[in-house]
């Protein structure tokens, strides 16, 4: 077993702006010379990352990684962020796969899958309103937030005349880090409070929809508290809105680079399951990768010891770009078939993404409705020239403006 001292000459991290749909090629040397490597992280502070399949598998299967430990003043990436307290992708176990159990229960495949056609209804509403309009038409506001804003809406039961306010309140969690700390935990505390109403409401008058599905579940005696109900439907509630909405984006902007792709993909529709997989591969939705975690005793990842209380970032981006994994990974190929499926875009392990299918039918039925009703679609400005989403988590576009 090597072990590797932290230098105060270590790299900084992340290692560019994080362009949507482009990976750095730093990511290529670590995978290759140093696949567990020191780095200097924004906000003050060295970590591990980790960059290649294996050693991030590893990181993300170990119950001797906490996540909760990363809390207070551990180095990192985002400066004083509070939006991780009590929720599912910040506990350890215990409370993690009991907490994620109960939810099994009301949120899985068989209710996403019966949201489908109430998916694609929003996604053909929301492309009726873009054809009425006369020139280019921004796809981030029209379209890629607009889904998963209605989609969530519709899943939690939350009024789509409420999402006037609560989109300011959600556009702030997402940032966190680039707002004052004031005005960030005011949102959160709004938030909070909304969804707490809510199911006070539910739990007095039950309707269709997930939150009233949660103040039900019941595994023996267990049930959640009306607290970890609200927790759980605001971290689905924010988290499945701005990864998703970047992504819709993200994916076309990819196929636009690649014109004779996108066309066989207009001509076998029925392949766009497994094109999405490999999209999912392929396009780089985050700067960093997925939660940190911290060392609760000495561990060997990939020959090397990480000390006990040391700060792992493991870079799923980078995991997806494994040589020893796909072949030509920098390509993207829409007939990859079984190999994409590899992938780790939602995670790995106890903590892979409960989200996942619900972004899959979004992603899903937004590209085959898009390909289908605008076969034209085209940027109307050089994708060089289109302002880029701030911060240091998600890669996005701030705007995509599109003809057809």
């Amino acid at each position: 077993m090597t072990a590797v001292d932290p230098t105060p000459t270590c790299p900084h991290f992340p290692f560019g702006a994080g362009r949507p749909v482009e990976l750095e090629p730093e990511y290529i040397e670590y995978r290759r010379n140093k696949p567990v490597a020191r780095v200097e992280l924004p906000f003050g502070g060295q970590a591990w990352l980790l960059t290649r399949m294996p050693e991030v598998k590893a990181l993300l299967s170990d119950s001797r990684f906490s996540r909760q430990a990363m809390r207070g003043l551990s180095p990192r990436y985002l400066e004083d962020p509070i939006a991780d307290e009590g929720g599912l992708p910040m506990m350890d176990a215990p409370q993690h796969p009991r907490t994620r159990r109960l939810l099994n229960k009301a949120f899985n495949r068989r209710r996403i899958e019966t949201m489908r056609p109430a998916v694609r209804q929003i996604v053909d509403d929301l492309i009726d309103a873009m054809l009425t309009q006369d020139g280019p038409v921004d796809l981030v506001a029209e379209f890629g937030s607009a889904i998963p804003r209605e989609v969530n809406c519709a899943l939690l039961g939350v009024p789509a005349a409420d999402w006037d306010h609560l989109g300011s309140l959600v556009d702030d969690v997402v940032h966190q880090g680039l707002i004052p700390q004031e005005q960030l935990v005011a949102s959160w505390m709004a938030l909070t409070g909304y969804f707490t109403q809510l199911i006070t409401a539910r739990r007095a008058a039950p309707e269709h929809d997930l939150i009233s599905a949660l103040t039900e579940v019941l595994d023996g005696d267990d049930v959640f508290s009306d607290e970890e109900i609200m927790m759980n439907a605001v971290v689905i509630f924010v988290a499945g809105y701005e990864t998703t909405a970047c992504q819709i984006v993200n994916m076309v902007c990819a196929l636009l680079r690649d014109p004779d792709q996108m066309q066989w993909l207009r001509e076998n529709l029925d392949r766009i399951p497994e094109a999405v997989e490999e999209l999912l591969r392929f396009v780089p939705l985050t700067a960093v990768g997925v939660m940190p975690a911290k060392a609760t005793e000495d561990v060997e990842i990939g020959g090397v010891r990480i000390a006990k209380g040391d700060a792992v970032y493991s870079s799923v981006v980078s995991a997806n770009r494994d040589e020893d994994v796909f072949t030509e990974p920098e390509t993207l190929n829409l007939r990859r078939g079984r190999e994409a499926g590899q992938h780790i875009a939602f995670g790995y392990g106890p903590h892979f993404c409960l989200g996942a299918p619900l972004a899959r039918v979004e992603l899903q039925v937004a590209l085959e409705r898009l390909l289908t009703r605008l076969p034209g679609i085209a940027l109307a400005r050089p994708e060089a020239e289109l302002p880029l989403k701030d911060g240091l988590v998600l890669r996005g576009f701030e705007s995509f403006p599109v003809t057809w």
